[in-house]
């Protein structure tokens, strides 16, 4: 007689949801930053009319000083997941000691010990190595800054967050943008994977560092100028994705790659993306070129303007056409990144 035995295991949870705080988090980090997308362009300008000037003021001179990303707080998601509730959030984060609310900044790369060291002697900071210091691009000096004025620091981040979270202006603009996180909701849930898999999958690669985890979530994000991020500790998984990524869109992206490549997809029309790569042309000469009618060569145009490859304009009684350059190197672009999504 065998005996078996069965582990009585549970199926981790998979959370789906928008988060106004981590769209609160995004702004804020999208703001301090130099880099910023043209679609958080019209959010940022309000940022900037409405913040209190002591807000402000702080973020220009944080922006001045330093290169640290605010994206870091998402690390503060792991002991406070207070996704649609800033009060509850703002109140969690200021329960933690000094040391305690640096460890979860520093995402587990520092030690608690080499925290508290550095917090009684900033200068110590120089000695923590590579991973630490890359966190703060090429102004690893400001890691010393923030051990020796951690506590203005942190109340500056909690009055700038508090405002950005109060504003209604961008509370209704939000509510727009509603539909964007709904839509990535759908589409990653319709990949129909286990949370693992699938929280690679919105990463973009098979992850080095895993865990028995117990709960993972994932938070689609507009304000995100970043593709993603990934939050975790022993037992929660936590994915922040931007809603543009196109690894959501891969049927979409799909479509539009077979319409352009139709396009391209004939000798004739290669040729003639040949010619317009050199200079502007019209219709009369391209045809003569390649010994076709007229017709033929409208037809041709007509098809590789749908796709967006060339662009016409109008000099007189004349249509010139040239070649979009930036839509045929992106058309490459993404070809090859699409071809290696699976790859990850």
């Amino acid at each position: 007689m065998a005996l078996e035995q069965s582990e009585n295991t549970t199926a981790p949870a998979a959370i789906h949801t928008s988060s106004s705080v981590a769209e609160a988090i995004a702004l804020l980090s999208g703001y301090a930053s130099s880099d910023r997308q043209s679609y958080t362009q019209h959010e940022h300008e309000l940022l900037q009319q409405s913040l209190s000037a002591e807000a402000v003021a702080f973020l220009e001179d944080w922006r001045m000083r330093s290169r640290w990303d605010f994206i870091y707080l998402y690390e503060l998601f792991i002991p406070f997941p207070y996704f649609n509730d800033i009060t509850l959030f703002l109140k969690g984060i200021s329960s933690l000691s000094d040391e305690s609310y640096l460890y979860y900044l520093f995402g587990g790369e520092l030690t608690r010990g080499q925290i508290s060291q550095a917090l009684l002697h900033p200068g110590a900071s120089a000695d923590f190595g590579q991973n630490a210091t890359s966190m703060f691009g090429d102004k690893p000096e400001f890691m010393q800054a923030m051990f020796a004025e951690i506590q203005s620091i942190r109340i500056s981040i909690d009055r700038v967050l508090r405002e950005i979270a109060s504003l209604e202006v961008l509370q209704e603009q939000l509510q727009t943008k509603q539909s964007f996180s709904d839509a990535a909701i759908q589409t990653s849930q319709a990949f129909g994977l286990e949370p693992l898999p699938l929280a690679q999958k919105l990463m973009g690669k098979t992850f080095r560092r895993v865990s028995d985890y117990q709960a993972f979530y994932f938070i689609p994000s507009y304000y995100l100028t970043v593709a993603r991020i990934r939050v975790f500790d022993d037992n929660t998984c936590i994915v922040v994705y931007n809603c543009h990524n196109p690894r959501l869109n891969v049927l979409e992206q799909s479509q539009e790659l077979e319409k352009q490549l139709k396009a391209i997809s004939d000798r004739n029309r290669l040729q003639i993306l040949r010619m317009l790569r050199q200079r502007k042309e019209y219709g009369a000469r391209l045809a003569n070129a390649l010994d076709l009618t007229t017709a033929t060569i409208s037809h041709h145009l007509e098809i590789l303007k749908q796709a967006g490859l060339i662009r016409e304009e109008k000099v007189g009684n004349i249509k010139y056409f040239e070649l979009d350059q930036a839509k045929f190197s992106k058309l490459l672009q993404d070809m090859g990144e699409f071809i290696q999504l699976e790859e990850n």
